[in-house]
């Protein structure tokens, strides 16, 4: 081609335009390049539609036609007809003046959503805007694959000085050519990347991350828009001349330190430590080319920010990127497509989901031109990466950034949050180039104190005996005969339940045991079981809950672990085997006849002395007792901010002692005078606890989230009494919680949080209208005496709506972990915001993230510690269990959501190969050392386990086995099918507990094919609503088959006929 002719559209489109163009058409939409500008005085319309059939014409990629309409390269270029630039006049020049910015950047939004016929053309548009007093604007705007950001830069020179000429401002002064070459032609790129020779490209491009992880607000919508709003950032000249020093200093370019700057704003942002970043390389036009198109390609630079470098040192590592052209951190764009997605899917994918550009602004100084600049060239319309960052150089002096974020998925509220952030940043970075890049402000010093302070603003004044014993003391003086527990038909005073713990305390004390021992309880929820726990905190020792339904070798651990000094107990349940723990059954302490003369002597216990040891999951295979002190119980149930816990209230007591949510149970009603109701021990189903909740009208209930969604499901009519529900223990479902909050309207509803160390609850969100939970259920604020941060691996308060680790503070911390110093210290930390001495945060281990209102949203766990039933469970203990059975080589176990619920499924490698037929001796091995809640709901054996190419067990390639087993891993091959229509039903019904789609056998075993106590309920309660009266839910676990439950409502059923035959 000669260097002299026009170059036209087809020619341009190649490389990237050609690539943006199919991706726009596979999109349907238009990602554009503009320009704002500024003209005061009239505006000659005729003039200036003149103008821009100026620009079009001597500019053929402004044209459109076939260029853009082929989707093949027919190697044949036409010129279409000239058409007719539109022009659209809006009035803001009638907007106060207060709401005319505003107006002005909805308006710019509005129209970013511009849309071009590439066919017919032109690919130019403009928008005049009426500003008031004599001002306009002129918005100019081109789609992307015709002009790129320096070309509107171009434009807007060109079009200032036609316009001059045409309104008769000034004379014409170019000659009769297509292109002045006069004019400015775009700047050269700061980088230029030579190709990349493919075969030694290969192997550093396969070992790139993937896009960077992205912490959306919303989910993936199924026919995305690309749309994108923006928001605008404008640093003065000074804080531009501040930059451009510190980037002196450290011998690089403005570019390199913007990119830097933005990457460390992603990096805490995602906690993405390796991050891939889109860029533009602009080499320029070729010699005698029009200097308005699309000249830019697409590239990336990965930037590693693990290990907190130096902020300099980052710095240096991108200017060492971006001058090695050639090498794994920085390639262009088509060869690197070509290596992370596969030959042929360049027109539509892009390895990256945030992106930055840099460029110098070129065009007229505002005392030499027509129109003066407002905003320079940039992009806009809609994109294909979430996140843009656009940073011109003015002429002025100064810096403007243009955010750019798709609404698809991002909010307003969240990309004005990181243009925040960014400013932060930028505006403090000259002087703090060498500090870690985790002390880098985010936050201004008033956003700071306001996660920090403000919102853990949460202290209230706590009686001066701050011990339970002392409280109790107080109810029992105050009320004696009001009624402080219901079991079954039985009610107890305040005043009887005090002589029942004091003769208690009486038969220990008598033992030995003395202020900071250690007493088991190992009894079922009951009137005595209460006046235990009162007796062991009256001679000042602590209470270890042994729960006897836990399998024999853990209650042992427990016993020996903690050290018991005597053992409480009951008749109906089983010692533990060889305990040489001296025993006293409860049924023997109870006074008989009048008063007991013992009392408990002054000064047994202080706030600070242990008042409980709860044993929880242990990662390493050995549970670990946390010690619980009086003043923390006391901070959790007096002055509570998340429930009214008051006299009048009767509040359920439904959870084993030896769960954590037995404490509010316990101990909210009777430091408060209130009345506990107690719902008897059961099979491990719901029907106990509804029972009770009818029975005493219940008015304060705790529910963990999948007993809640349960009874949301099916029970929700039996919660109308209660007034106060809270809900926790696990991931609360937003669609239940709407459902509850619509049918239990005179019920408050709260979602509670909080792990055993900081004694059961950190954060409450009362839930007050349907939309509260819309997507989740945040789980809120602190409450009452206590201060939740979230922070980064480094320490240090993240912004709002970036993602952290929850620490715990206040009075509910706990002492630490029983003989377990080193844990206690990793996990019990320094509190360096409180100024109280000696304060210390619990490290949960949680993510969460600040919503604008400072609630806090969950985001689940940053190990592979989970919740089940309500249950704290860590894995790795689950794993350590099935590898000691004799048969088994390596194992895996993982928690897969199901519904609202995880479901345990334990992957297991037999010696001598895969072996299904090992899976029920492998649970039976299970549920004789773990509870009930750790035994996994599914067994699939393996010939081995999938390894990462780190040598891991690559979890995501396991998950994919679940999803393709149909069927449990102990199942036949063979299905055996329903032989009545009863077997049918109840198979139906069996699918819908279970909420399985397997091919399951009607002589299957219930809790073998993936039930647990709750769904056994959930099953119970279909049964009954087809079969009425036909079926006790005690018998159901006997009659743990399709086919034998049949047969007993066939039997029962052709019995009710028989009788009803023999009445007539």
């Amino acid at each position: 081609m000669n260097a002299s002719e026009p170059i036209h559209g087809d020619d341009i489109l190649a490389g990237f335009p050609r690539r943006l163009l199919s991706w726009c058409r596979w999109a349907a939409t238009a990602p554009l390049c503009r320009t704002l500008l500024a003209r005061s005085g009239e505006l000659d319309q005729e003039a200036l539609d003149a103008s821009l059939a100026e620009l079009v014409r001597r500019h053929p990629s402004l044209t459109g036609g076939s260029a853009c309409a082929a989707p093949a390269d027919t190697g044949v270029s036409t010129k279409p007809k000239q058409p007719v630039v539109p022009l659209t006049v809006h009035r803001l020049d009638r907007s106060s003046d207060d709401r005319r910015d505003q107006d002005l950047d909805r308006l710019l939004d509005t129209l970013s959503k511009a849309q071009f016929d590439l066919e017919r053309g032109p690919l130019l548009r403009a928008d005049v805007i009426r500003w008031g007093d004599g001002q306009s604007l002129l918005l100019l705007s081109a789609h992307a694959v015709a002009a790129d950001a320096d070309s509107m830069d171009v434009l807007a020179g060109e079009l200032a000085e036609r316009y001059a000429v045409l309104s008769g401002e000034a004379r014409d002064d170019t000659g009769p050519h297509d292109h002045p070459r006069d004019l400015p032609t775009a700047i050269p790129a700061a980088v230029t990347l030579e190709p990349v020779d493919a075969v030694d490209s290969g192997a550093a491009l396969t070992a790139l991350p993937g896009p960077t992880d992205i912490p959306y607000d919303d989910p993936p919508v199924p026919d995305p828009t690309y749309t994108t709003s923006t928001i605008i950032l404008r640093l003065s000249d000074e804080q531009t001349h501040a930059l451009r020093a510190a980037a002196e200093r450290a011998s690089t370019t403005l570019q390199v330190l913007l990119r830097a700057a933005f990457a460390v704003l992603v990096h805490r942002w995602s906690r993405d430590a390796d991050v891939i970043i889109g860029t533009a390389v602009r080499p320029g036009p070729p010699e005698g080319a029009d200097p308005v198109g699309p000249y830019v390609d697409d590239a990336f630079v990965r930037v590693k920010l693990d290990g907190d470098p130096i902020m300099r040192e980052l710095v240096e590592q991108l200017h060492r990127s971006t001058e090695a052209a050639n090498t794994r951190d920085y390639a262009p764009f088509a060869a690197a497509l070509q290596h992370l997605r596969g030959a042929g899917e360049e027109d539509a994918v892009w390895p990256f989901t945030v992106r930055a550009v840099h460029r110098i602004a070129s065009g007229a100084r505002q005392d030499e031109s027509t129109f003066v600049p407002v905003l320079g060239g940039h992009e806009a319309g809609a994109s294909p990466h979430p996140l843009n960052l656009e940073t011109v150089e003015e002429i002025g002096g100064g810096l403007v950034g243009h955010l750019r974020y798709g609404t698809d998925r991002l909010r307003s509220d969240t990309a004005g949050r990181l243009a925040t952030q960014l400013e932060v940043l930028l505006t403090s970075l000259p002087g703090r180039l060498h500090e870690r890049i985790s002390r880098l402000p985010l936050m201004s010093e008033p956003e700071r104190q306001r996660v920090l302070q403000d919102w853990n603003r949460t202290a209230v004044t706590l009686p001066s005996d701050q011990t339970v014993t002392g409280l109790f003391a107080e109810q029992v003086r105050v009320r004696p005969d009001s009624t402080a527990v219901l079991f079954r038909a039985e009610a107890v005073t305040y005043r009887e339940l005090d002589l029942r713990a004091r003769a208690v305390a009486r038969r220990l004390s008598d033992m030995g045991v003395r202020p900071g021992a250690f007493v088991g309880v190992h009894a079922r929820r009951s009137i005595d079981a209460v006046a235990a726990l009162l007796g062991v905190l009256m001679v000042g020792a602590a209470y270890v809950p042994l729960d006897p339904d836990y399998p024999a070798e853990r209650l042992a651990f427990v016993m020996e672990d903690c050290g018991l000094d005597a053992l409480l107990t009951q008749h109906d349940v089983v010692l533990p085997v060889h305990s040489t723990v001296p025993a006293v059954y409860l049924e023997d302490c109870r006074p008989v006849g009048g008063a007991d003369d013992w009392w408990p002597p002054a000064g047994t216990c202080a706030p600070v002395s242990a008042a409980y040891v709860i044993y929880t999951s242990g990662s390493t295979g050995r549970p670990k007792g946390t010690v619980v002190p009086h003043q923390a119980v006391v901070r959790l149930v007096i002055g509570a901010n998340y429930a009214i816990l008051q006299p009048s209230e009767v509040i359920l007591h439904q959870s084993s002692l030896s769960f954590d949510a037995s404490v509010l149970e316990l101990w909210g009603p009777l430091l408060n005078g209130a009345t506990m109701a107690i719902a008897p021990h059961g099979d491990g189903s719901m029907q106990t606890t509804v029972e009770a909740i009818r029975r005493h009208q219940v008015t304060v209930a705790l529910l963990i989230s999948p007993q809640f969604h349960l009874l949301v499901d099916d029970r929700v009519a039996d919660l109308r009494s209660v007034r106060q529900l809270l809900v926790g223990g696990d991931v609360v479902s937003a669609e239940h919680t709407r459902r509850a909050v619509t049918a239990l309207p005179d019920t408050r509803i709260s979602n509670v949080y909080g792990p055993t160390e900081t004694t059961l609850f950190a954060t409450h969100f009362p839930v007050t209208n349907p939309q509260d939970s819309a997507h989740t259920v945040p789980i809120g604020r602190p409450i009452s005496n206590t201060e939740c941060y979230i922070l980064d691996k480094w320490g240090e308060p993240v912004p709002v709506g970036t993602t952290g680790e929850i620490y715990v503070g206040g009075l509910g911390v706990a002492h630490g972990y029983l003989r377990r110093p080193g844990l206690t210290a990793q996990r019990f930390v320094p509190d360096p915001f409180s100024g109280r001495s000696g304060s210390r945060l619990y490290r949960t281990g949680d993510l969460g993230m600040y919503l604008s209102d400072g609630s806090i949203e969950f985001f689940g766990r940053a190990d592979e510690q989970v919740k089940v039933r309500g249950y704290r469970v860590e894995l790795g203990e689950i794993e350590t269990a099935v590898n000691q059975y004799a048969g088994v080589g390596r194992s895996c176990v993982l928690a897969v959501d199901e519904g609202h619920t995880k479901r345990l499924v334990a992957f297991f490698v037999p010696i001598g190969g895969a072996d299904d037929a090992l899976a029920p001796a492998l649970r039976r091995h299970l549920t004789d050392i773990l509870p009930a809640y750790m035994i996994p709901d599914q067994f699939i054996s393996l010939p081995d386990l999938p390894r990462t190419a780190n040598d891991k067990v690559d979890r995501e390639a396991l998950l994919h086995h679940v999803v393709m087993f149909d069927r449990p891993a102990w199942g036949k091959s063979v299905v055996t099918n329903p032989c009545t229509p009863t077997e049918a039903a109840v198979l139906g019904i069996w699918r819908e507990a279970l909420e399985s789609t397997a091919k399951l056998n009607v002589t299957d075993k219930f809790f073998e094919a993936g039930g647990n106590s709750l769904r056994m309920f959930q099953l119970f309660w279909r049964l009954s609503e087809i079969y009425p009266g036909l079926l006790e839910l005690a018998e159901l676990f006997e009659l743990n088959t399709v086919r034998s439950q049949a047969a007993v409502i066939d039997e029962r059923t052709s019995g009710r006929v028989g009788s009803a035959d023999s009445s007539q």
